[in-house]
């Protein structure tokens, strides 16, 4: 189902947790959905993290949604690749936030979501 947060501090989206095992190389990170929130001009912000660390950089980084109205559906994907990794098993995961009022990410079957972590090599 739909998962919700009120979160102004980012959080593990329920679901949206990947461990690889690799070979020294780089993973390639990948998240699309719907997001709303139920107050206009609150801001929605994902982004990718992986063994603790933000892949993104800053907190700010990421895909963020202004919702112009409240309850208006946003659909937006995101990419990105991480730097070299040690030969281990790392744990990825979609962190997300929002700025005021209730947050959504859509997880039904008309409107899922999908997130992916792929080995990069030569």
């Amino acid at each position: 189902g739909s998962i919700t947060t009120t979160s102004t501090t980012d959080v593990a989206l329920t679901g949206a947790s990947i461990t690889l095992t690799t070979s020294a190389n780089p993973v390639m990170l990948t998240f699309s959905g719907t997001t709303q929130s139920n107050t206009a001009n609150a801001d929605n912000y994902y982004h990718f993290d992986c063994d603790g660390a933000n892949i993104l950089g800053a907190a700010d980084q990421g895909v963020a949604n202004n919702a112009d109205a409240a309850d208006q559906p946003y659909v937006f994907a995101m990419i990105a690749m991480s730097a070299d990794l040690t030969a281990a098993a790392h744990t990825c995961t979609v962190e997300w936030r929002t700025t005021a009022g209730t947050a959504t990410t859509y997880g039904t079957t008309g409107n899922p979501y999908q997130f992916t972590m792929v080995e990069v090599t030569d």
